[in-house]
């Protein structure tokens, strides 16, 4: 990029104002990356695999910088080494190579003169997390630690994990429909609500349709794509435990024409975390 070439040319390799500007390039470029859906075309593929490639790479050369100036302790490793991590996790395939960037925050926090238990509590979070994503059943041990290090202080701050926290996707997006639903009157909120357990290990099952708006065919749309969500799974007493949640699903019309049947629909397809590298 422009930007980059040009402060490159005036900042020495380890100067702080390029290495702050190579991590916003990195994580601009990730992010924009993310946007691309990984069912298009070849060629736009291959922009999304390009710009996920250079992001991983600027984001690689920053930590060498880093630890080259500072060493391989230093906390200021740990910045980059989270951005490295939420790219992986973009990418949808580098769900286990995320774990390596979480862990070695953890070790360089925890050799830390002075520990901060919040601090401390969010490097075992992210790492817990890391691992839901990539399927190790470890997390269950980082959500431990999280908690044990919290518990100790105010009560709020183990609120958190009262209830199972979404990780896979973020958020819960519409999914699209082409015509309006011919028995759905218009202007009706349109939506599937659905039951489902988080199991301890942050996956779901036994996902139930309790009430729609739309067509069961959509419906089982919904239910399919949440059996492949993955969360962070709720704590009681310092053990994460299966709990049972109500999400809601909802749906937006591409072409609102009360007059058209709903035999067409675009719906989101969501990649199975289990089989990212």
């Amino acid at each position: 990029m422009l930007f980059r070439s040009v402060a490159e040319e005036h900042f020495e390799d380890d100067h702080e104002t390029l290495t702050a500007i190579k991590q916003n390039v990195a994580e601009y470029l990730g992010q924009r990356a993310s946007l691309i859906s990984p069912l298009e075309d070849e060629p736009t593929r291959a922009v999304r695999q390009a710009m996920f490639a250079e992001s991983l790479t600027l984001l690689e050369e920053l930590i060498q910088t880093l630890e080259q100036r500072a060493g391989l302790t230093s906390i200021e490793l740990i910045n980059p080494l989270r951005a490295l991590a939420r790219i992986r996790h973009l990418q949808g395939t580098g769900f286990r190579l995320a774990e390596g960037p979480l862990e070695r925050v953890l070790s360089i926090l925890q050799g830390q003169e002075t520990l901060d238990n919040e601090d401390l509590a969010q490097a075992w979070l992210d790492l817990g997390d890391g691992r839901v994503l990539s399927g190790n059943p470890s997390s269950q041990d980082a959500y431990r630690e999280a908690w044990t290090l919290l518990a100790s202080s105010t009560p709020e701050a183990i609120e958190q994990f009262n209830a199972p926290v979404l990780l896979l996707p973020k958020k819960i997006t519409p999914l699209y429909l082409e015509r309006w639903p011919t028995k759905t009157e218009p202007g009706a909120a349109l939506y599937t609500d659905l039951s489902l357990i988080v199991t301890e290990e942050g996956k779901t099952k036994g996902v139930k349709i309790i009430d729609r708006t739309v067509s069961a065919k959509y419906s089982r749309w919904a239910r399919s794509r949440l059996s492949y969500s993955r969360f962070r799974p709720a704590v009681q007493d310092g053990e994460p435990v299966s709990q049972t949640i109500e999400l809601r699903q909802p749906f937006e019309v591409l072409e609102k024409a009360s007059e058209q049947s709903d035999d067409a629909a675009q719906a989101e397809v969501m990649n199975d975390p289990q089989s990212a590298d």
